[in-house]
């Protein structure tokens, strides 16, 4: 018992951390896919796959081309809203002329700087308190076993 409640306060304190990171790499495959697009009309489903295949991006494994074709509901870390947020913005690429694209993901993009301080901030806020709380939860339950 004691193991699990600081087992769950390092699950819980992982999943904020994971989500500021998810929204940094995101942040950055935008960056990489205007400048794509600034010097190459590349199909957004091969543009898509070829970005993802960069070991930068190993938190958006849950991020498959699939998405661009049709709009599903990923099982992502991020929150309800930011996952729909993200499935919707994945379905949207390559549906536009490439002004229309790269206005698109700048706005996804500023839309994730947000997300990510948002999700940082709640990392340093949570994650102290977190980690207090299930040490002090462990440590009542070997008490009372005691």
């Amino acid at each position: 018992m004691t193991i699990s409640c600081v087992a769950a306060g390092l699950h819980s304190s992982d999943l904020l951390r994971q989500r500021f990171k998810i929204c940094s790499e995101l942040k950055a495959l935008c960056d990489m896919m205007i400048v794509d697009l600034g010097y190459s009309v590349t199909p957004a489903v091969l543009m898509l796959d070829s970005l993802l295949n960069d070991s930068r991006f190993k938190h958006l494994g849950f991020i498959d081309s699939g998405c661009i074709k049709r709009m599903t509901s990923l099982d992502s870390p991020l929150n309800d809203e930011d996952s729909k947020r993200l499935s919707s913005f994945l379905y949207s690429l390559g549906k536009s002329d490439i002004k229309g694209q790269i206005k698109l993901i700048e706005n996804f993009r500023n839309i994730m700087a947000e997300k990510e301080e948002y999700y940082k901030h709640e990392y340093t806020k949570k994650s102290k308190l977190n980690m207090t709380f299930s040490f002090c939860a462990a440590a009542v339950f070997a008490l009372a076993v005691v």
